[in-house]
């Protein structure tokens, strides 16, 4: 994938994250054991694409200090959800969201400024 097709297919899978998000709809789409919502099946190709489309970046640099933050929020958020008493799976669902909204974080993060301008 050169490099203008794979900023591209950056800017709109952020377009299309970012306009899909405030309006999920109740109903969710059964795949195997798990239902999942009409933005969690928009978001993980998104993901996949905004994963790709930094190849130069690397994976193992330390990430910025609210990354980091917001990472640390993650876990004790998981830790939170196997705790939970009333309803475990709802709490871990919820926790499992903020996973990936920090995954969202450092995804975006990884482009070059000049790669998020229309």
């Amino acid at each position: 994938m050169s490099t203008q097709n794979s900023v591209a297919a950056a800017r709109i899978s952020l377009a299309l994250l970012l306009l899909i998000a405030p309006f999920e709809p109740r109903f969710t789409i059964p795949l195997g054991l798990v239902h999942v919502s009409l933005v969690e099946a928009v978001a993980l190709p998104c993901f996949v694409v905004l994963a790709l489309t930094s190849p130069g970046q690397s994976w193992f640099r330390l990430p910025a200090p609210p990354l980091l933050a917001l990472g640390l929020m993650v876990g004790l958020s998981l830790v939170s959800a196997s705790l939970a008493v009333p309803d475990p799976g709802r709490a871990l669902k919820f926790a499992l969201r903020l996973g990936a909204m920090a995954l969202f974080a450092a995804l975006a993060a990884r482009l070059k400024e000049r790669d998020l301008r229309w």
